[in-house]
Formats: C-alpha cells, sequence, structure tokens
C-alpha cells in the first residue's frame, strides 16, 4: 500500500520517522516505560515536529537540528575511513550540511 505524500512533505515525513524511532527507541531501552507507551510517545513526537514544522520559525530551528543530524552520518564515515582526519571531516562536514539545509530550505 502506497501513502501519498504531498512532494512539498516528504523531507518532514522522513524526518518525522527519524524522530519516531529514535524516541521510541530511548525511551523502550532506558526508560521503565511500556514499550507501548513508548511508541506512543514516540508518535506523539513525530506529530508535534511535524507542527512545529509548520510554522516559519520552528522550520528554521528543525530544518538546522536535522541538517547537524544528517550531517553526523558522512562525517562519521569519514572519520572511519580517514583514521579521524579533521580536515576531512570538516570539508564532508560542512558540504554535508550546506547540501542537508538547501535541501530543507526547498522544502519551504
Amino acid at each position: 500500500m502506497w501513502i501519498y505524500v504531498q512532494e512539498r512533505w516528504k523531507l518532514i515525513v522522513a524526518d518525522s520517522f527519524v524522530t519516531l524511532v529514535i524516541v521510541t527507541a530511548i525511551l523502550w531501552n532506558f526508560t521503565e516505560i511500556h514499550n507501548a507507551f513508548s511508541l506512543l510517545i514516540g508518535v506523539a513526537a513525530a506529530v508535534l515536529l511535524i507542527v512545529v514544522f509548520s510554522t516559519t520559525v520552528g522550520f528554521w530551528i528543525v530544518s538546522v537540528i536535522f541538517s547537524i543530524f544528517w550531517t553526523l552520518i558522512p562525517t562519521a564515515i569519514v572519520a572511519t575511513i580517514t583514521d579521524s582526519d579533521p580536515i576531512w571531516m570538516w570539508v564532508v562536514g560542512g558540504l554535508s550540511f550546506i547540501i542537508c539545509m538547501v535541501i530543507h530550505a526547498s522544502e519551504r
């Protein structure tokens, strides 16, 4: 079954899904909260992220936070490949952040 998402909202749906998974996993593994409630809290966090993303200020705050998050992935890969060479890490991190911000800004 395909879920139709407007072109403009594809990125926030991906960011919200990441939020849902991370919040649920943290609550599931590090708290005494029941697993079902952990999932419900994760869903609520994802919905809250979508609501915040729909405001102008919230859009930019969420864009910066998630651009930093997405930047950490290629930076970590480069750190592994280059034995944590700081020049490579800064270059790849900076380029990744700029690319992520441009992609987020195109959603507005």
